[in-house]
């Protein structure tokens, strides 16, 4: 799924991704208008290698207009 589509309910089940942390993962793609990689995450305080090398299994940075489906 595209990290940069992905709602908190599709966030929220990578193990070590509280409700907490996917919000400030949307919050920070608002703001920098989506994530060119997924390394980009890292800068999420309590987010570092693991837990993103653990998120790539689900997501992945795409465009930022791809719909969902």
């Amino acid at each position: 799924l595209n990290i940069n589509i992905a709602k908190i309910d599709d966030l929220i089940k990578v193990k070590g991704i509280s409700k907490n942390k996917a919000s400030k993962i949307i919050a920070l793609r608002n703001k920098s208008g989506g994530f060119k990689a997924m390394k980009n995450i890292e800068k999420i305080r309590g987010i570092g290698p693991k837990t993103v090398k653990r998120m790539e299994s689900y997501f992945y940075a795409g465009e930022i207009n791809e719909r969902k489906n």
